[in-house]
């Protein structure tokens, strides 16, 4: 216990108060306690998930105590888990700016380094889904310019499972539809000519 050395190398220096040696044992205690207690808040800063404050913790922690190995794991930890949530942050933003390929690659680099988190591999198998929709989307539209109307329907219906409720694909898919049935009804008006 460390604030109890401190305490004890304090009585001695009452009773030798130019005991150098005294001085520094009692300095180095001192720096550890300081150390233990910030390895402690940096902990509680880790739970709470304020990774870049447990990161500036844990460094003030390893500054006062730079050999201690636990306090030096827990820091390269927290880096670790601070960088997943960049990432997760990135892959959030990619998904909203519909860039799900970009999204899906930065969730999995975020899972790689917090393996825990549950939410991840979720997050990147949307993300998979949405990109293999997007790329549906842009085949179906280049076969409806084509004039491919109900090869591009079939194909929207293939995004579609993909990505249900994306208005957008649904929207374009009623048009492919639309210009295949006048196709249809445009061929049977010839033939009855």
């Amino acid at each position: 216990d460390f604030a109890k050395a401190v305490e004890t190398f304090d009585e001695a220096l009452k009773l030798d108060p130019d005991n150098s040696e005294i001085k520094e044992e009692r300095e180095a205690a001192d720096r550890k306690a300081k150390a233990l207690a910030l390895k402690a808040q940096g902990e509680k800063e880790m739970a709470d998930g304020d990774y870049a404050k447990a990161v500036d913790t844990l460094l003030s922690a390893l500054k006062l105590d730079p050999d201690n190995k636990e306090v030096a794991d827990e820091e390269a930890a927290a880096e670790k888990l601070l960088r997943a949530q960049e990432l997760k942050k990135e892959g959030d933003t990619a998904m909203e700016g519909c860039q799900y390929a970009d999204a899906a690659r930065l969730y999995d680099m975020a899972s790689k380094l917090a393996p825990d988190d549950g939410s991840l591999p979720k997050l990147k198998k949307l993300a998979n889904r949405k990109a293999d929709a997007q790329r549906l989307r842009q085949q179906a539209q280049a076969e409806a310019a084509a004039g491919e109307f109900a090869k591009a329907v079939e194909t929207f219906d293939k995004a579609l499972k993909l990505d249900k409720h994306n208005p957008d694909i649904q929207a374009e898919r009623d048009a492919a539809a639309r210009k295949a049935q006048a196709l249809v009804l445009k061929r049977q008006g010839e033939k009855q000519m």
